[in-house]
Order: structure tokens, then C-alpha cells, then sequence
């Protein structure tokens, strides 16, 4: 082989059975010599049983000038065991994968070899995502119902249908789970082709989903076209109304500095958003970032409460509650309860890793939390009924 010619680069795996005993050359050798010639191989893998290790020692003889390499299974009798075979297969493939082939440069022939190695083969194969299958195939069967020797011939297909069908069920578990990230990264992945039609949209989708929930909502509001109509059938009751696409455009909608009453409602959706988003981050046990949404939440409120009072001071939250009790607000009480509560007082929010602390402070316990958020819910439609269509249009995200 001169310098300029390509080394071959593909493997192939087959399962070694009996086939005929009394026909062994037609029924065994010669299929599956046919298989390995129908190729470039830079190597072959038999996978045969302890029974026919033998057997697949005699086509390595045979074909002396492949390279080929046998793989028994383990344990007598492990050809009846799927689980076994599976196993013996999967650790196979998974060394070639470690040691640099790519899905694309594998192949198997799950043909010859007990139902449960051809089962346990292929099984392997979709867990790795090998995109080619192989078998030997005839059209031509005697009285026995069995295949005329010589006549096989060889068939393979993809599972590019079957990848597709993997992608739109890990991607919409993560998306209903609030992963959109790993949505992102598992559509991107997966090899292109028409089984994933809907591919594009469903990544735009995600990508609205991760803008909103991490808080960005210009960039979410750039994705108003989410050619929703073209996501795949399964997705289709996840996605989101016209409403909950217009509320993300709206928090993200330029305010004018002078513009005091714009400003305050400005603050209240932005009150119910993270009261949404605070909950997320409790239901995917991100304590600390709950907390912190929290307290914001607390402060939002109250300044509202005084701009209802015309005073648009900027203040800590110590002095906004205290001039509230000074005005007399019919919620200074509330917020003051709020605020001091032991667990998850505000002093204990500043003391927080993430704010000025060295420890976390909510530790394990979710209930507390859960209890300030029902409580601030509470406040947020108390100060104004509406507020219930509010959190209706930002709790789209939360489909755990």
C-alpha cells in the first residue's frame, strides 16, 4: 500500500453461532465470510460463544489476511443469556469508543448467533448509537422454511429513526425537568437528518425557555419567532401561548426613566417572575439562589408600598420597612414579619455564601422556604388580585 492510499478505518462485529452442523460451511462459514469480505475492515471482532470459539478460530484461519481478533463470551451457556450478552457486546464497543472510533466507524451483524446474542448485539448497538446495522438476508427458503445456502445476501440499515425517537424523549424529559441547557447540548449533538425535522425548533424553544429563566429576558424576547407550528407532535403541549411570549416581551420593554407608575408595574411583574423562578430554583434544590429571589422579592414590595406614598428614595430594606411603619402602610407589618423570621431572616440573607457570608444558609431544609414563598405569594395578590393572571403567564416554565 503506497503512502497516498487511506488505511481503512471501519470494525466490524459479528455474533458467531452454530449454524447446521451437518452444513456448517453453507449455513455458517460462508455467510459470514461473505459479511467480512463485503468491506474494508481495519479490523474484525467474532463475538462467539464458548461452544464456537472454535469455529470462529477456523474463519480467522481461513481469512488469514483480515485482521481479525475473537471475543468469546465469558461463561459456558451465556448464549441463552441476554443479560450476559449484553454485557460481554456492550464492554466491547464501549473499549473500541474509549480507544478513539467514532459511532459512524462501527458496524455489527447481529445474524448468526443465538436470538438472545443477536438480541443482546443490537442492544448494544442503540445504547451506543451506532448508526449501521448488518444481517444476511435471502428471499429464498427450502421446505424447512430454512435459508438456500448460497443465496444470502447482505442488508443493513441505520437507526436514524431510532436516534430520532431517543432525542425527542431525553431532550422533553430535560425540558419538562427545566434542564434546557442539556436540551441544547443532546438536539445539537444528534446527527442531522429528516427524522429530526423539528430539531431547529425545539432548539429555539430551549433557548427561549433558558434565556427567561435565567433571567434574560431581551434575549428571550428576540426568539418571537418560534415556529412553533413546526415542532414535533410531542412538544406540541409544551409550548407557549402567545400570552406567556408576550409577557417575556414586556419585561423586556424599555421603561422611560421619568415614568414613576410605568416603573412600579414594571416591579410588580418583575415581583411575580421571580416568585416563579424562585421556585424553580427550590424544586431543583437551589436553596441559596431561591433565597436570594426571595429577599428580592421583599424588597420589590416594598418599595412599591412607597411609591404608593410618593416616595421614591433609594434605601436599604431596614430603612424602607421602618418608614414604612412610619407611613403606616397596611403591609409594614407583614414585611417586618417577614423579614425578621429566624430561619431565613434578612440578616441571614446578607450572612449567605452568595451575597456576603462564607456558609450557606438555608442548608437542607426546603420547608422554610417553601413557606416564605407561599407567604410572599400571598402579599403579591393581596396588593392586587391581578396578580394571579401574572403568575399564571410566568409559571409557564414550571412543568415539574
Amino acid at each position: 500500500m503506497t503512502t497516498t492510499e487511506k488505511q481503512p478505518t471501519q470494525t466490524l462485529l459479528l455474533t458467531v453461532g452454530t449454524g447446521n452442523l451437518e452444513q456448517l460451511r453453507e449455513t455458517l462459514f460462508t455467510p459470514l465470510i461473505k459479511s467480512i469480505q463485503a468491506g474494508d475492515w481495519a479490523q474484525v471482532i467474532l463475538l462467539p460463544s464458548q461452544f464456537t470459539r472454535e469455529l470462529a478460530s477456523q474463519i480467522q484461519q481461513e481469512l488469514s489476511s483480515v485482521p481479525i481478533r475473537l471475543s468469546e463470551l465469558p461463561q459456558a451457556q451465556a448464549e441463552n443469556d441476554v443479560d450476559a450478552c449484553y454485557a460481554h457486546f456492550a464492554q466491547e464497543i464501549q473499549q473500541l469508543m474509549a480507544q478513539g472510533h467514532a459511532p459512524e466507524s462501527i458496524c455489527v451483524d447481529f445474524t448468526r448467533g443465538t436470538k438472545a446474542m443477536s438480541a443482546a448485539l443490537v442492544l448494544a448497538a442503540v445504547r451506543f448509537q451506532l448508526p449501521r446495522l448488518r444481517y444476511i438476508m435471502s428471499t429464498q427458503r427450502d421446505e424447512r422454511g430454512m435459508v438456500v445456502p448460497g443465496t444470502e445476501q447482505i442488508g443493513e440499515f441505520d437507526t436514524d429513526d431510532i436516534d430520532a425517537g431517543r432525542v425527542y424523549e431525553q431532550s422533553l424529559m430535560h425540558f419538562r425537568s427545566g434542564n434546557f441547557a442539556a436540551v441544547l447540548d443532546i438536539v445539537g449533538t444528534s446527527r442531522p437528518g429528516p427524522q429530526l425535522s423539528g430539531r431547529r425548533q425545539i432548539r429555539r424553544l430551549a433557548t427561549f425557555a433558558a434565556a427567561w429563566d435565567r433571567l434574560d429576558y431581551e434575549s428571550a424576547a428576540r426568539l418571537d419567532d418560534l415556529s412553533l407550528h413546526a415542532l414535533p407532535p410531542t412538544w406540541q403541549a409544551y409550548a407557549p401561548t402567545s400570552h406567556q411570549i408576550d409577557w417575556v416581551k414586556q419585561l423586556a420593554a424599555p421603561i422611560d426613566n421619568g415614568s414613576q407608575v410605568l416603573k412600579t408595574e414594571r416591579m410588580r411583574h418583575l415581583m411575580a417572575d421571580l416568585l416563579a423562578n424562585g421556585r424553580r430554583r427550590i424544586r431543583l434544590l437551589q436553596y441559596e439562589d431561591a433565597l436570594i429571589r426571595a429577599y428580592r422579592i421583599l424588597d420589590l414590595f416594598a418599595a412599591i408600598r412607597l411609591a404608593e406614598h410618593g416616595v421614591y428614595k433609594s434605601m436599604t430594606q431596614y430603612d424602607m420597612l421602618k418608614q414604612l411603619r412610619e407611613l403606616g402602610d397596611p403591609f409594614a407589618g407583614d414585611l417586618d414579619t417577614l423579614a425578621a423570621k429566624r430561619k431565613l431572616s434578612a440578616q441571614k440573607r446578607n450572612r449567605s455564601l452568595l451575597i456576603h457570608g462564607l456558609t450557606a444558609m438555608v442548608g437542607s431544609d426546603s420547608q422554610p422556604l417553601q413557606h416564605l414563598y407561599d407567604a410572599l405569594e400571598a402579599l403579591l395578590i393581596r396588593d392586587r388580585p391581578t396578580a394571579r393572571t401574572d403568575l399564571a403567564a410566568c409559571t409557564w416554565l414550571d412543568f415539574g
